[in-house]
């Protein structure tokens, strides 16, 4: 190691040699070893691929049987709210919300939007947005109330209005009301549904 002179210009450069023992040293950081094999890229491109599809991709075979099960049991609360006001019954608010849940989940959005070919589905795609946009011009639609999980935490009292106000509305207009036109096309989709489970 060389030090200038304090006489020496401050701008030269000053060269510090290595010291001999950190040369000769084995005991530096381990290398790699020699006999490690990578993967071929392409298994890791094929595994990642899997690992993507299988994180964003829709249920490829919806259960036919348990989305009949559900959409009959929803036409059948629908039935009831008509003949009854249910509006402030706890119990029918939290079987509403919990079986809207299980028909979004029985189908979810992805498997809908992207099944073009299937009538039957794009009928529940189509029942899924009037439900999500009832009624219109309102702050909170009756989707809304029903994805929040009405009746488990909470139970606002503009969603117990809106379903008073569906009964009356089918007492008044009958076969021309929204609850009488809603189980009109649950029916059509309910006798659309294949039978087998695919």
């Amino acid at each position: 190691m060389s030090i200038p002179p304090s006489n020496s210009e401050p701008y030269k450069k000053i060269i510090v040699n290595r010291v001999e023992q950190n040369k000769k040293s084995n005991n530096s950081f381990s290398q790699f070893p020699t006999d490690l094999t990578y993967p071929n890229p392409v298994s890791i491109l094929v595994c990642f691929f899997k690992k993507f599809t299988m994180h964003f991709s829709f249920k490829n075979k919806i259960s036919t049987a348990a989305l009949k099960q559900d959409l009959l049991e929803l036409k059948q609360l629908f039935v009831s709210l008509s003949i009854e006001d249910l509006s402030h019954q706890l119990e029918f608010i939290q079987k509403l919300s919990l079986l809207w849940h299980k028909i979004i989940e029985d189908c979810n959005p992805i498997s809908l939007s992207l099944s073009k070919g299937s009538d039957f589905l794009k009928k529940i795609a189509d029942f899924i947005q009037i439900i999500n946009h009832f009624p219109a011009n309102e702050d909170h639609s009756l989707g809304y109330y029903l994805q929040e999980h009405v009746g488990e935490k909470w139970v606002p009292f503009p969603f117990m209005e809106l379903l008073q106000e569906l009964h009356i509305d089918y007492q008044k207009a009958q076969d021309k009301s929204y609850l009488a036109n809603w189980i009109k096309i649950l029916s059509s989709i309910i006798d659309q549904l294949p039978s087998n489970a695919s």
